[in-house]
């Protein structure tokens, strides 16, 4: 017994046709690895910093001590001191508030934007996704750092218009995913009731459509909180981010990159909290991809249990009918054969000369399967003489 791969039925497929695309097997691996455990474990670190910054250290950020001032790490300054004398660990810690406000807030605006854009442009008129789609499709031509750029340029300097721009700048990837998982979602049956039962056009995207669709979306926005992370760094570095002396990683990039030789440990820290931030939200992403896939497969497989047989109607790939195999054998009849039909063989006369009716088939001649399934398709002698006859039996030459 042939053992089958495990797949996922796809939403908006005909009912009785198995729908399938087969699994991916490293989600379900991911999830129980000491990866997952390990940056799950850094990323609430950096979370509990955040929110309570007194807790790991009881320095102040901005406090200063030009008596210890560029001195290496040891056990009173664990991440050293920068030129002023204040303590780098402090301030990372301290940082750290405002890098991921930063961060999470332009990924909590560019999903919903983008949320909002691609569930209007999946569900409403054909014109309007056009338009939109166009003007996404131009937002996708610029980089992302670079419209961040634009809107600042509008917005202006300032944490909180840091996030707006980076915020803006991420819209057309969400759009984009979230306007092709709604456009699976609403040719579903439940939508198809939902409009039989007179609900409205809002109800049913909020209450069917947008809850089905944002299983993607979530992992595109766990991995997307890195990226803007880094982004919100970068704006901070061109100067567009928090003024001094904010402890912020970006800035204090910029303060310790004169100091790079003398004082590596300045810019190695805080270029590390950033890399943490940006792997641990890239390993937690890829783990929630992995159960989304995982928990769809279990359902599906409910789904093809409870329902018809799987030999009852003809499997598919993404939604496409396979092409019927011939049959291996002559089709059942309940009328007698024909003694000339069940006795002739390949090449004889009685088999190729005049014509014979459409139910009769050479389920015991010694032609093969698929010869005789496309015989069979039409009657007459003139399409076997056109076919060829099987092998081993003379036939006439081509002119």
């Amino acid at each position: 017994m042939i053992r089958r791969p495990s797949r996922v039925a796809l939403a908006g497929a005909p009912s009785g046709i198995a729908a399938s695309v087969a699994l991916s097997p490293p989600g379900r691996r991911l999830r129980g690895s000491p990866a997952v455990w390990v940056a799950g474990a850094v990323l609430a670190l950096l979370v509990l910093a955040a929110v309570w910054p007194g807790l790991l250290t009881g320095r102040a950020p901005n406090d200063t001590d030009v008596a210890h001032a560029m001195t290496g790490p040891s056990g009173a300054h664990p991440f050293g001191t920068d030129r002023l004398g204040r303590d780098v660990f402090a301030r990372v810690v301290h940082g750290a508030r405002t890098s991921l406000t930063i961060g999470l807030s332009a990924t909590a605006i560019g999903l919903v934007a983008g949320a909002l854009v691609g569930a209007v442009a999946g569900f409403g008129p054909k014109l309007l996704d056009g338009v939109l789609m166009r003007l996404v499709d131009v937002l996708f031509a610029l980089p992302e750092l670079l419209l961040a750029l634009i809107a600042i340029v509008v917005l202006g300097t300032g944490p909180a218009n840091v996030a707006v721009a980076i915020g803006i700048a991420s819209v057309p990837n969400y759009a984009r995913l979230v306007r092709a998982q709604v456009l699976v979602v609403r040719g579903t049956e439940f939508v198809e009731a939902a409009r039989v039962l007179g609900r409205g056009r809002t109800w049913i995207v909020l209450r069917h459509v947008l809850p089905n669709a944002l299983g993607p979306v979530r992992v595109l926005a766990a991995i997307s909180t890195g990226g803007a992370v880094v982004t919100g760094a970068g704006l901070s570095y061109l100067g567009f981010g928090p003024g001094p002396p904010s402890p912020e990683w970006g800035s204090m990039l910029v303060d310790g990159q004169d100091f790079m030789q003398d004082a590596p440990w300045l810019v190695l820290f805080p270029g590390l909290a950033v890399a943490a931030v940006v792997l641990c939200c890239s390993v937690l992403g890829r783990a929630m991809r992995g159960r989304t896939a995982c928990a769809r497969g279990d359902a599906s497989r409910g789904r093809r249990t409870g329902g018809a047989p799987a030999s009852s109607t003809p499997a598919t790939v993404a939604g496409r009918p396979a092409r019927p195999r011939p049959p291996t054998e002559g089709p059942r009849r309940s009328a007698p054969t024909p003694r000339s039909s069940t006795s002739a063989t390949c090449g004889s006369p009685s088999a190729t000369a005049g014509p014979r009716p459409r139910s009769s088939t050479a389920s015991t001649s010694t032609c093969g399967a698929a010869s005789a399934w496309r015989s069979s398709a039409r009657p007459g002698p003139g399409r076997a003489r056109r076919r060829g006859r099987c092998s081993g039996s003379p036939g006439r030459p081509r002119r």
